[in-house]
């Protein structure tokens, strides 16, 4: 499971630094990272709540609790990966890949990214039907 993490924090970083600034890939790519992290636990709690009845968040502090969670998604992801030991790591591990890996990575990664947001809005309208 920790390869797959560097991995995908891997193929984040290096679109992050092709599109934009060198400075701001590893920003982004924790960005990316965090969303679509964050969109699979909130899908999670919606089953938990809507499928499952295990609990339920009172709506007062839903936006709080989910405010919380997002930043210390966002900010346990950046201090882990803030290492450049770590980063230049990750780097030479999968930086020999074949062309045909790198597409399927890239392939992964961004069905990854969409599935979150995709699932998200699926089980939500399967929730609002029920």
């Amino acid at each position: 499971m920790k390869n797959f993490y560097h991995y995908f924090f891997y193929k984040l970083y290096k679109f992050v630094s092709y599109t934009s600034s060198p400075e701001f890939a590893l920003n982004g790519a924790v960005i990316y990272l965090s969303i679509a992290l964050f969109f699979y636990i909130l899908t999670l709690d919606i089953y938990f709540e809507l499928f499952l009845n295990i609990y339920k968040i009172p709506n007062n502090k839903f936006s709080i609790v989910m405010l919380i969670l997002a930043i210390f998604i966002y900010y346990s992801n950046y201090y882990y990966f803030k290492r450049p030991s770590l980063i230049s790591q990750i780097d030479e591990k999968f930086r020999g890949e074949s062309k045909q890996s790198d597409l399927i990575g890239k392939i992964i990664v961004f069905l990854t990214i969409i599935g979150s947001i995709v699932i998200f809005i699926f089980v939500g309208y399967i929730g609002n039907k029920k």
